[in-house]
């Protein structure tokens, strides 16, 4: 039987190598290499063989600038070779139900983890083939700045709602090696251990930058303490979520 570690660690580099990358060459991906890579998106696992996702691929570059826009003048989805947004997608599925003169059941929380859970595992398996290729790659969580304007440009019907976005293509020049929380903080086994005051200080000191260039604890209190962005968008977000008809009004 063949040693299959070599090829093990071929792979694993590929996890290692991550980075979210914002700037970009001005070069196109092979149409062969993109076909390989929505390839790897469609092997995907989905829920209850649901397929309750969709991905969109930006080619028009008027349209690129209008979503860079949107998505927090984010210029790089304009410079990338490709830009997708993968969705959640429960309209197809209702199409489908339709054919077979059946009626969507009304949607709520179950259906929605159910899409979300099939996009991000279609965008992540895309991500990692074009990063195995040799490109560079950014998730987009930007698309829920302004979801509502995305959903518009896109012509997004009910029931399609934009989950991230994933820009891709040749690095222009490598950004640093993001941290990592400590491994015992993120992973359990058999049941979860409480954040204790050591393991929140672990976790702290693991994000400590050597250049000092990013301030995880600032991060962490803009995004998620009382006031910050998290808190602030909330109404927005459910009222594109209700408007899409993905969550009942």
């Amino acid at each position: 039987m063949p040693d299959s570690r070599p090829r093990l660690e071929e792979v694993l580099q590929v996890f290692e190598r991550h980075r979210t990358v914002r700037q970009y060459a001005d070069a196109r991906i092979p149409e062969q290499d993109i076909a390989r890579i929505l390839q790897a998106g469609r092997r995907a696992p989905t829920d209850a063989t649901g397929f309750m996702y969709a991905v969109i691929r930006v080619t028009d570059t008027e349209l690129r600038v209008r979503l860079a826009a949107l998505c927090g003048d984010q210029q790089h989805i304009a410079d990338a070779s490709d830009f997708f947004v993968v969705c959640l997608d429960l309209h197809r599925q209702a199409r489908l139900l339709e054919a077979l003169g059946e009626r969507q059941a009304p949607l709520g929380a179950w259906a929605f983890l159910f899409g979300v859970v099939d996009a991000v595992l279609v965008a992540e398996n895309m991500a990692v083939a074009a990063e195995a290729l040799g490109y560079g790659t950014g998730f987009i969580g930007g698309v829920h700045y302004d979801t509502p304007g995305v959903a518009r440009a896109l012509r997004l019907p009910a029931g399609v709602f934009p989950i991230v976005g994933l820009t891709m293509g040749v690095i222009a020049r490598e950004p640093a090696r993001r941290k990592r929380l400590p491994l015992e903080s993120t992973f359990h086994e058999n049941a979860y251990a409480p954040t204790t005051d050591a393991v929140a200080a672990a976790c702290f000191e693991a994000m400590v930058s050597q250049g000092g260039s990013f301030d995880w604890k600032r991060t962490l209190v803009r995004y998620f303490a009382a006031g910050g962005i998290m808190e602030q968008r909330e109404p927005t977000i459910t009222a594109a979520l209700r408007e899409q008809g993905v969550l009942p009004r």
